[in-house]
């Protein structure tokens, strides 16, 4: 249906069925859709579809799961799906043979297919790799930034590499994608200047093996955005590195780090430093 509601109710299978959508191993949220991936190891979204982010070669809107397709004109589904990431109005997969693949919104170029007109990928492209060009591979992990604020890395996706190194593509205008440049790109370039060897990955944030954060771009002392990765501090005015981080999240306009006591701290995209938040309580996290 389409009617709000203010408790839980079941995911069916289908359009028209009551049977409940069973068989999941991770869930993925968008803006207005959502992605599923399967214990087949396929992909199933259901929601807006303005922008083909649900990857199943049209634009409908669709109140029950449908799958991602392989490719235009296909009936068979993408498969051999490992991870999935959402943005906004995108969604990305990371495949068995540790490649990426993304569909949905288009018109920042935060895809890797390039078009004279931006419209919607409505099924699965392959990420290319820079300076390589080839395709993108040895993606150990993904992940698919969700806001406009392209100061924490609106409009982009990341990977972590088996390298442990990190690479970024799409819109660059305030040096999101942490090459040095202010220069958008259609297939993924390197993270520059990494502190350390990376072990996680969101849009613009790396968590580094020494349990600290590198974030790009960063607010300098005099509050100026600076077009390169820098470690966040422990608290406004130190010089000391957060650590103790186990795991990053990154929302619209802010991240947020859980730390190895079970604490959380967030500090928003504008520069502000990390501050704990309270009240919480850890149930569950995964890294």
């Amino acid at each position: 249906t389409v009617v709000d509601r203010l408790a839980p109710v079941t995911v069916i299978t289908a359009a028209g069925s009551s049977d409940p959508l069973t068989g999941v191993r991770a869930l993925a949220a968008g803006w207005f859709h959502t992605c599923a991936l399967m214990a087949d190891t396929t992909v199933k979204c259901w929601g807006t579809n303005k922008e083909g982010q649900l990857g199943d070669g049209n634009t409908t809107d669709t109140t029950a799961p449908v799958a991602v397709i392989a490719a235009p004109g296909s009936t068979s589904p993408l498969s051999g799906v490992m991870a999935i990431a959402t943005g906004d109005f995108r969604t990305c997969a990371l495949l068995a043979d540790t490649t990426v693949t993304c569909w949905g919104w288009n018109y920042v170029s935060q895809l890797s297919n390039p078009v004279t007109e931006p419209k919607p990928d409505v099924t699965p492209v392959a990420v290319g790799d820079s300076p390589s060009g080839g395709v993108l591979s040895g993606v150990t992990a993904i992940a698919v930034a969700g806001g406009f604020t392209q100061d924490v890395g609106g409009f982009l996706a990341c990977a972590l590499m088996t390298s442990q190194r990190a690479k970024c593509w799409g819109a660059n205008d305030n040096g999101s994608l942490g090459d040095g440049t202010t220069t958008s790109s259609l297939t993924a370039v390197d993270v520059v200047g990494l502190p350390g060897p990376a072990t996680a990955i969101t849009g613009g944030c790396a968590l580094l093996a020494d349990t600290t954060i590198s974030c790009w771009p960063h607010f300098d002392s005099a509050g100026q955005l600076v077009n390169a990765p820098a470690l966040v501090i422990e608290a406004k005015g130190s010089t000391k590195p957060l650590t103790g981080v186990t795991t990053i999240a990154l929302g619209d306009s802010q991240r947020c780090a859980i730390l190895a006591a079970g604490s959380v701290k967030c500090w928003s995209s504008n520069g502000t430093d990390p501050t704990a938040v309270p009240g919480l309580q850890i149930i569950a996290s995964a890294g």
